[in-house]
């Protein structure tokens, strides 16, 4: 089977995983309204149909795939049945929380198993050295520890496990070492062929998320009923946290394959 097949499944297992967050964080926006019940019917039989492009996805892998790919995959699709399983025991908030943040981790995984697989990835290695410090490869890491926990965080908030205040707080830190590890590459790789856009694309997607948080702060002070805009700008923020861990790992993975550490 052709690898661009592949690929092709796993940007659909992303744009449905991406769905069944939305759906999911307007589920649980929609606390006792009547849109709630529609709401999550959509989402149920939207995971339903993701579940099958994850065994595909799968399987194709174990048949075209590299092995290190299939692997990946298998991971994925077994943290996908776990949250599925938290999601239909009808469980407490706190597994509920627990729920969104796999979730969140498995469309992360995803989104780089999808980076992974496409015609840019194998490129020809162009290795450089990193002369800063902090290194690249633990600020990029240390970026990506950062924003799961950011996730738990708001995940706790949303399912009234924890306050606002750690997620609140927690935001501009995340927010700043994300920043920096992406500024950092491009300050010293301007030109490069993959950490270049790899750098843009964290740039652009955190800028976006705290636009977003920004939005859903005020909006949330302000507002004593959930407007529709309002609504738009909670699932907005949800969905692209998923798509700022994606964008970080990425970037992480690509300054390991390329960054080498200069000789003390």
């Amino acid at each position: 089977m052709p690898k661009g097949g592949a690929f092709i499944c796993a940007i659909l297992f992303c744009i449905g995983s991406l769905f069944l967050i939305a759906t999911g964080a307007a589920e649980t926006s929609l606390r006792n309204q009547p849109e709630q019940a529609a709401i999550a019917n959509l989402h149920r039989t939207g995971a339903f149909a993701v579940a099958v492009l994850g065994v595909v996805l799968f399987l194709w892998l174990m048949l075209a795939g590299p092995r290190w790919s299939e692997v990946f995959a298998g991971s994925i699709l077994a943290a996908g049945v776990a949250d599925a399983l938290l999601e239909t025991s009808g469980a407490g908030a706190a597994l509920h929380t627990l729920h969104a943040w796999i979730a969140a981790l498995v469309t992360g995984a995803g989104l780089v198993l999808a980076w992974t697989l496409s015609p840019a990835f194998p490129r020809a290695p162009e290795i450089v050295v990193d002369h800063g410090w902090p290194s690249l490869r633990f600020v990029t890491s240390a970026a990506v520890v950062l924003l799961i926990v950011q996730i738990e965080l708001g995940a706790g908030y949303r399912h009234d496990v924890l306050g606002l205040i750690p997620h609140l707080l927690g935001a501009p830190i995340v927010a700043l070492v994300v920043m920096l590890a992406a500024s950092f590459v491009l300050q010293q790789f301007p030109a490069h062929g993959s950490l270049r856009p790899a750098a843009i694309t964290v740039l652009i997607v955190t800028s976006v998320q705290i636009a977003f948080g920004l939005i859903t702060l005020v909006t949330g002070m302000t507002q004593t009923v959930l407007t529709r805009g309002s609504l738009i700008m909670r699932v907005g923020h949800v969905v692209n946290g998923s798509l700022t861990l994606g964008a970080m790992a990425a970037l992480a993975i690509e300054v390991r394959r390329k960054v080498v550490r200069a000789q003390q």
